[in-house]
């Protein structure tokens, strides 16, 4: 496939942040051995008993997020407490 195609390879991947919707994210661009890991998810090779495979490290690539607005802090309120001298009854 040719990388710089309408279906290629982003220039530069990045996880949406605020104010994005997700995308497809190809696993290439997650882990620099997605192929192993694949494998050894689906089980590929575990019923090999002559030559076991090894077990498979994820090498997973570091990923910004990318925000397009700022978020405003939320403000709560302090929790809620009952007081002792109270009746927990809505009828009293």
């Amino acid at each position: 496939m040719y990388i710089h195609a309408s279906q290629g390879q982003a220039i530069s991947t990045q996880l949406p942040g605020n104010g994005l919707l997700s995308g497809r994210i190809a696993g290439r661009d997650l882990a620099s051995n997605s192929c192993d890991i694949e494998s050894a998810l689906f089980g590929i090779g575990s019923t090999n008993l002559e030559n076991p495979l090894p077990k498979v490290t994820p090498q997973t690539n570091y990923l910004r997020s990318l925000n397009i607005m700022t978020r405003i802090p939320m403000v709560t309120p302090l929790q809620y407490d009952n007081e002792p001298n109270q009746r927990p009854m809505y009828l009293n």
